[in-house]
């Protein structure tokens, strides 16, 4: 049997066989051979157990030397992974000064790792950071004994310009769990900062632009929540900051009627991608309600719609002023009418003077001639008859006379229905309350 297979089994048995054969030793042989035999078996049961023995340090230097070359092949692949991470890794000790890096510091901070190493972390810092503040900051952090993540620091790379690294770091004890250090890793997040950074300007350009706007902006969700209102959203509706943090409804700021449209119209925007223009009564905090105009487009992030951006205009001063553009048109309307009928009458009472001097001279000499044809009947006829005749019409000149010396001196002239299609004008002469008139 192969010695490393020797067990404990072993050893005990073969004592076991030893002590037997000592036992019937003693009852055949004197007192010399007990006492040899004895000791053959003293020795004997020594041995076994020595041998056992180092057979079992020999065991446990083999798992140890194994152990250790794992160990090895272990730490050698930690170093391998940890070389090759482009992540800085890093262990400071209580003074904060650093003791190990990977080579990641060169790239990212642009020092090897000789430069880096016996270096307090507050010697990379950038000079804008070299405050009293902030080294008692570090001095609380170092102390406490806990670990930090998303831990943001600003260094100063090698070459001057600023570099901003988030890290994640841990305690580090020794055997007698006494802190020792830190030991973390840092990761370079400087391009995210200035994208970070421009989106902030970009966004604060946004809502700057917005602010002075008089018209509100407004941005709201697929749940018709508002999201985003600039400084004249809130002067108009009376909602404040904590209003928007709270949350307002579409359904705060539309009538019940405007609302339900304005879901359909939401709807649109939100399927289609279409942009919609349409007015709505709008309501106030207060509950004052006032006409609006609302623009609204499709807001994207990632080709995908996530909700409506939109424009509300106040229309209130424009409707008043439709209202007294109506009123301006109506009576305009009005007063096209009246001069139209003032040129007529103008016309008509034109017209009466003209006739009244155009007839009456003609009339004035038949009136002559009737006087001097009168005489002469009256002297020459005896018949009567034409003496009468004459007589009618003398007294229709007079007549038509005096009717046309009527339109001398007119106050005003009207029309009168005479039948559906015929008016009628009529004089009326001043004080005299007698009307004249005629077809037109």
């Amino acid at each position: 049997m192969p010695l490393k297979n020797i067990t404990v089994k072993h050893v005990y048995a073969l004592s076991l066989l030893v002590l037997v054969a000592f036992i019937f030793l003693l009852h055949i042989a004197d007192l010399r051979i007990r006492i040899l035999t004895s000791l053959f078996v003293l020795i004997g049961t020594l041995g076994g157990q020595f041998y056992f023995f180092t057979q079992k340090i020999k065991l446990e230097h083999e798992d140890r030397m194994n152990a250790e070359i794992l160990l090895v092949k272990e730490k050698e692949y930690y170093n391998s992974f940890v070389e090759s991470m482009i992540d800085w890794v890093w262990e400071i000790d209580l003074k904060g000064k650093y003791i190990y890096s990977n080579n990641a510091v060169e790239d990212i901070l642009g020092y090897t790792i000789q430069d880096i190493l016996g270096k307090n972390i507050s010697d990379l810092w950038s000079d804008y950071d070299k405050t009293d503040s902030n080294y008692a900051v570090l001095n609380t952090i170092l102390s406490s004994g806990k670990g930090l993540k998303n831990y943001k620091t600003q260094f100063k790379h090698k070459h001057g310009r600023k570099i901003f690294t988030e890290s994640m770091m841990i305690p580090v004890f020794d055997d007698d769990q006494k802190l020792k250090g830190y030991r973390g890793v840092a990761r370079d997040i400087t391009k995210r900062v200035i994208i970070e950074k421009s989106f902030r300007n970009s966004e604060k350009r946004f809502r700057d632009l917005t602010d002075l706007l008089p018209q509100t902006i407004c941005e709201m969700n697929e749940k018709n929540s508002i999201m985003f209102l600039n400084k004249t959203g809130y002067q108009i509706f009376g909602f404040t900051e904590d209003d928007l943090n709270r949350g307002i409804s579409g359904s705060k700021i539309f009538i019940q009627k405007d609302y339900e449209k304005a879901i359909s119209n939401f709807s649109k925007v939100m399927n289609g991608g279409q942009n919609v223009i349409d007015e709505y009564t709008a309501i106030k905090k207060d509950g004052t309600k006032f006409p609006v105009i609302f623009y609204i487009a499709p807001m994207l992030s990632e080709n995908r719609i996530e909700g409506v951006r939109g424009i509300i205009v106040d229309i209130t001063e424009q409707k008043k002023t439709e209202v007294q553009l109506k009123k301006s048109y109506q009576e305009l309307e009005h007063a096209q009418e009246a001069i139209i009928e003032l040129e007529r009458k103008n016309t008509a009472m034109a017209m009466g003077v003209t006739a009244n001097h155009e007839i009456n001279q003609p009339l004035y000499v038949i009136k002559m001639n009737l006087g001097m044809l009168s005489k002469v009947v009256n002297r020459e006829s005896q018949d009567d008859k034409y003496g009468k005749f004459l007589l009618k019409m003398d007294k229709a000149l007079l007549q038509i006379q005096t009717t046309l010396d009527k339109y001398k001196e007119l106050e005003s002239v009207r029309f009168e229905d005479y039948n559906d299609d015929i008016k009628m004008l009529v004089f009326d002469k001043e004080g005299s309350g007698e009307d004249s008139q005629a077809e037109m």
